[in-house]
């Protein structure tokens, strides 16, 4: 409208000179009509009593008269994280484009879709009424994290989903999965057995109950030769330490000797596949509170644990401020920590060193300047302003408060 009134302007008129009637711009308003039955120019607009012709203020009553409904504005969060995590999969499949960027591509894609299911679980959630494509939101976000490895949450998501629609059945399958994954086989027989006695033909969900009872089986006859092993050999601490020097892993006498009852119930322990199992400590020095972790496999990733201690949206008692979440958080190890066991001093220089997340504990253990301080301890540090001063505490320091 703007354009079409500026090309109407009156242009000054030359003397003697034959003007020619301007021409009219095409547009699809009607300037012989009265301009006071436009909306735009109308003094005062009543909507509620809308009759006649005026087209415009009928079309404008219709726009306000609809109004997306709860259910409508849910509904279309799911259909919009649905194309993206179809989108992920179509990506997935392009083995034309290099892999890199293919790979790039597809976990961006999940991520949108998890935001989208995301948006509409948190959409008026104590309002919503269709509780079917509430439980669908949560086992497709699950679905989601499932391909990007996030196990914990897809428990999670699997539990609520199954909560609100206990026939959800790709809830069980997927929590199952996720379960088997973790090797908590015992959550994975959960899901499969009640799944099961609802879906009794469903082929996934059998196969991955039978995964998780054949698992279970073996983790019960390795845990059982895991206690004769404890009781011939944990007791010699030099025939640990000897074991661990041929793995090339160095230990040290505790750095906090208040941690030492930790150690009790809690052995290093060594498994049928001669992969150990080792107690670990992670410090929040900014509150001087730690956790224990009883079994961290020596090839199990710090994002492993960190993904069940640090989910998004859960936070800590001690955390007032939120900021204790995986994606915000940052693993240090301590190198050079303490010396070598029977040694009283160390020859190289301590220093903090940060960990990314997918590494394993193994890799730690087993680098050069690592020396186990009596049980390996990890800090976990918040990004932003704490972390610069925690890289500025003295080395010493960390020896206190615990």
């Amino acid at each position: 409208l703007k354009l079409a009134l500026c090309n109407m302007e009156d242009k000054p008129k030359e003397v003697g000179v034959e003007q020619e009637e301007p021409a009219v711009p095409d547009s699809r308003f009607d300037f012989s009509r009265d301009w006071t039955d436009i909306p735009l120019f109308m003094d005062e607009i009543t909507l509620d009593s809308v009759e006649g012709d005026n087209e415009d203020l009928v079309a404008l009553k219709e726009m306000f008269d609809h109004e997306d409904t709860l259910e409508e504005i849910v509904g279309e969060w799911k259909e919009k994280g649905n194309h993206c995590y179809t989108t992920a999969l179509g990506i997935q499949k392009e083995t034309a484009v290099e892999p890199e960027r293919r790979e790039k591509a597809y976990k961006n894609w999940i991520h949108k879709g998890i935001a989208c299911y995301t948006l509409g679980i948190q959409e008026k959630k104590e309002d919503q009424t269709d509780l079917k494509t509430r439980s669908i939101l949560f086992s497709n976000r699950a679905a989601c994290n499932l391909s990007l490895k996030n196990y914990g949450k897809v428990i999670d998501d699997c539990k609520e989903a199954i909560k609100i629609d206990p026939e959800n059945v790709k809830a069980y399958f997927r929590g199952a999965k996720a379960a088997n994954a973790v090797k908590k086989y015992d959550v994975a027989i959960e899901f499969g057995t009640k799944g099961l006695a609802l879906f009794p033909n469903s082929k996934e969900l059998a196969t991955e109950l039978k995964v998780a009872e054949e698992k279970l089986s073996l983790a019960k006859i390795s845990e059982a030769k895991q206690k004769i092993a404890q009781s011939t050999n944990a007791s010699n601490k030099q025939h640990l330490l000897s074991l661990l020097k041929e793995k090339g892993i160095k230990r040290g006498d505790f750095l906090f000797q208040n941690l030492t009852h930790f150690m009790k119930d809690n052995k290093i322990y060594a498994d049928e596949e001669g992969k150990y199992h080792w107690p670990v400590v992670f410090i929040y020095e900014e509150y001087k509170t730690i956790d224990f972790i009883q079994d961290f496999h020596e090839d199990s990733t710090f994002e492993e644990h960190l993904d069940m201690m640090f989910p998004e949206g859960q936070f800590c008692d001690w955390d007032v401020e939120h900021k204790y979440v995986k994606s915000n958080l940052d693993v240090y190890a301590v190198f050079n920590q303490v010396p070598l066991a029977g040694k009283t001093q160390n020859n190289n220089r301590p220093r903090k060193v940060k960990v990314r997340h997918e590494t394993t504990l193994n890799t730690i253990l087993k680098h050069a300047e690592y020396v186990i301080p009596g049980i390996p301890v990890f800090y976990i540090v918040p990004r932003g302003e704490y972390s610069s001063q925690f890289l500025k505490i003295p080395i010493d320091s960390l020896k206190s408060g615990y």
